[in-house]
């Protein structure tokens, strides 16, 4: 007779049966039941690991409402599982494609289900969605997962990008987004795209010799064009002078907010 400790009211219930209940006496129903106990101890109590994740009142309409339905599980799924935008659009585990079964072991429901409330979405221009041989690729329509994000200029898109690209350097989205603003307030008319391509050819250059370092690579590009800002004085105009490069309006833009 199995005589499992227990210590949740749970597995005290199950216990309870399985001392008491000959139908349920069996080796390898019980090793099945401790298997279950202990999963369900591993995991929380059989809860997954949560995460917060942003999503707009605005869909709280009624219209919205209306028109996502029971779908609105398939459509919270997407967007948690949404890891890259571009052009507005949020696409699902960059890109990979996904089986219908994994959506529906995720939401407990049905294939049938889940396909359905996915062509709802898709009907509705919430979702897109591009078949593929291994799955479905699904993208988020009007994906607003990273505030900020739809605020870019090209030319910002372009360096932050080419900045992401450059080996050993710690990119973050949001922080660097506000440095590249604050270099085009203090650095107005250098062309930061041009001597941040000239800086990385620099690192690969002295890559040996800033290995193992503690390297505050910021500081260092922030030095760079201090240092490109006097040899431009001292070449072509005096301090103080406005320059009328490809910095320019993007420093004049943002030269409120850090003044």
């Amino acid at each position: 007779m199995l005589n499992y400790r227990a210590t949740t009211p749970y597995s005290k219930r199950l216990n309870n049966d399985l001392n008491t209940n000959p139908n349920i006496r069996d080796p390898y129903f019980s090793g099945f039941i401790n298997a279950v106990l202990q999963h369900k101890k591993m995991t929380n109590g059989g809860l997954k690991k949560s995460w917060p994740f942003p999503v707009y009142s605005g869909l709280l309409q009624n219209s919205h409402r209306k028109k996502i339905g029971e779908a609105i599980w398939e459509f919270l799924w997407c967007i948690d599982k949404t890891t890259v935008e571009e052009k507005g659009i949020g696409w699902v585990l960059g890109k990979k494609p996904v089986k219908i079964d994994e959506i529906s072991d995720d939401l407990g429901e049905s294939r049938s289900t889940v396909q359905r409330h996915l062509d709802t979405l898709k009907r509705h221009h919430y979702i897109t969605v591009i078949r593929a041989s291994r799955g479905i690729v699904i993208g988020v329509l009007k994906s607003k997962k990273w505030p900020g994000k739809a605020d870019l200029s090209p030319h910002e898109r372009e360096i932050l990008n080419f900045l992401k690209g450059i080996s050993d350097y710690p990119f973050d989205y949001k922080l660097d987004l506000e440095f590249l603003r604050t270099l085009w307030v203090d650095f107005p008319g250098i062309k930061i795209l041009e001597e941040l391509k000239k800086w990385k050819v620099w690192l690969l250059d002295h890559k040996k010799k800033l290995r193992g370092k503690k390297v505050n690579y910021r500081s260092r590009f922030r030095n760079w064009l201090k240092n490109a800002q006097e040899r431009s004085y001292g070449q072509s105009r005096p301090p103080g002078k406005r320059d009328t490069g490809e910095g320019w309006k993007e420093s004049e833009k943002f030269r409120g907010a850090y003044e």
